[in-house]
């Protein structure tokens, strides 16, 4: 099976990077991002959850990203990123 593109949009972006601003761990955070690129590129369906019509999350700690799944173009998008508490 062909993996899925992922993307991250520029507010994920700057999300991720002001969570690495102020992580006292930030090669938990690094790791988790690297394991959401590679979850979502895999199978978006089997790591993530339906959280709303065409919006689905994954949690990774210390992270929770939300993501957007075009199927048809085999394309994730990253939309947002939380911190978990």
């Amino acid at each position: 099976m062909n993996p899925f593109a992922v993307e991250w949009s520029l507010e994920a972006e700057d999300a991720l990077a002001l969570n690495w601003l102020h992580e006292p761990n930030r090669s938990a955070l690094t790791l988790a991002a690297e394991l959401a690129d590679r979850h979502l590129a895999t199978d978006p369906y089997r790591y993530g959850e339906l959280i709303a019509e065409g919006l689905w999350a994954i949690d990774l700690p210390p992270l929770r990203l939300y993501y957007e799944i075009d199927a048809a173009n085999r394309r994730v998008e990253v939309t947002g990123v939380r911190r978990l508490i």
